[in-house]
């Protein structure tokens, strides 16, 4: 019956240390899913300042201002998901 019990325990613990695991990598997934996303938008940004003319430095610059701040919130995110994965 003892016996039982610890394994029970010893489950219960390697399933818990499984889930955090996940946690971390579906943390770091959402990282690099903001860094995408800003890369693509300066890269959106550059191409707009080669091949247009017209309002082309505003949106530009847009574009880069908007991808700077995904990867300022994407770190910040991460961070902060982190101290809650580990606090639990």
């Amino acid at each position: 019956m003892n016996k039982e019990v610890v394994n029970k325990e010893v489950k219960k613990e390697r399933i818990t240390t499984l889930a955090r695991e996940r946690t971390f990598l579906a943390n770091d997934r959402t990282l690099l899913a903001f860094w995408r996303t800003a890369l693509t938008c300066v890269v959106t940004a550059l191409i707009i300042l080669k091949f247009f003319n017209s309002y082309s430095y505003l949106i530009a610059t847009v574009l880069i201002l908007f991808g700077a701040s995904l990867v300022w919130y994407g770190i910040k995110q991460y961070h902060y998901y982190k101290k809650r994965i580990i606090e639990i």
